[in-house]
């Protein structure tokens, strides 16, 4: 008789033990977590498309950029950014932009 009850005893350990296995390498399985990711700056990447007489632009150009509440007749929100002597290629340039701390979440 012992060993009838020995048996499913001795089985649900080792389906605890390889349950606890299994749990630990899920918990194993997950991807470490940052302590604290880098704050993320104010600076981004703008891409636009410049005409010069109707035609695609090419050369360098000086350009001066300005963020607006609004499209038509808004205000203009933070300060002026100036670029010098931007490449534009057949009408496409890129520039990196940053005017301060000014998007709270209003559309802009």
């Amino acid at each position: 008789m012992l060993r009838k009850t020995a048996l499913p005893i001795a089985l649900t350990i080792v389906f605890l033990l390889a349950g606890a296995g299994v749990v630990q390498a899920v918990e194993n399985a997950r991807p470490p977590t940052a302590p604290f990711a880098a704050p993320v700056g104010t600076a981004f990447t703008y891409q636009g498309y410049l005409a010069d007489g109707g035609a695609p632009a090419d050369g360098f150009y000086d350009f001066q950029f300005m963020l607006y509440d609004d499209p038509g007749a808004g205000a203009p929100v933070g300060s002026t950014v100036t670029k010098d002597n931007v490449d534009v290629a057949e009408g496409y340039f890129t520039v990196e932009l940053d005017f301060g701390i000014v998007f709270d979440g209003t559309a802009l």
